[in-house]
């Protein structure tokens, strides 16, 4: 089992200006920027089971778009795992593939505030996908139930990894605003006290 910290390897693109764009907590994104980390594609793609973790604060707790922080899937085709920051502040992870979305797991409240840091934990046991925020589970609910066991394994050809926006037929699309920090993806679901230890 192991985890592929991908903070360490962080490089901002579109980026025009590096002062404005680190703190020290995090990377900021201004709503263009990103960081492509696509050499971990083949790494992760056999992924069967897992957890995405990562802390971000959003400038906008309700933004106008849906805002996504990290991305898996194909670039090219309509091939992705990916999280939400949605437009009434609930957060969201979806997956689809072969232009079929196989689950969609909601919060059913608003999970974010404005400019306040949050810990988002999406696991996938091998049963179905659970999110967890600042620690614990929220209430939550399934718009989608295709297919709830599929992960990462699952999405054919994947060849990109990004965070700061997911990628649809080589455009960027959700582009985030705000900080992301200590982003990490596992090939193992992290149980409730690992996650709660993450939270701190």
């Amino acid at each position: 089992m192991s985890a592929k910290y991908i903070s360490s390897n962080w490089r901002l693109l579109n980026q025009e200006n590096s002062s404005k764009s680190s703190d020290n907590y995090g990377l900021t994104f201004d709503g263009s920027e990103y960081i492509d980390l696509d050499t971990l594609a083949s790494e992760i793609s056999s992924n069967e089971t897992g957890s995405f973790a990562l802390w971000i604060n959003l400038n906008d707790a309700t933004p106008t778009t849906n805002n996504t922080p990290i991305y898996v899937g194909n670039k090219t085709v309509d091939t992705r795992l990916y999280i939400n920051c949605n437009t009434d502040g609930t957060c969201s992870a979806i997956l689809r593939h072969s232009s079929s979305t196989k689950w969609i797991l909601q919060t059913t409240q608003a999970v974010f505030s404005d400019n306040t840091w949050h810990h988002i934990v999406i696991t996938q046991n091998g049963t179905e996908p659970n999110i967890y925020i600042d620690g614990a589970k929220p209430a939550q609910s399934f718009n989608v139930t295709t297919d709830k066991t599929q992960w990462i394994n699952n999405l054919p050809s994947i060849n990109s990894v990004r965070l700061g926006h997911l990628m649809l037929n080589n455009s960027q699309l959700q582009n985030f605003n705000g900080i992301i920090s200590d982003t990490a993806i596992y090939d193992y679901p992290l149980s409730e006290s690992q996650i709660s230890t993450l939270y701190g």
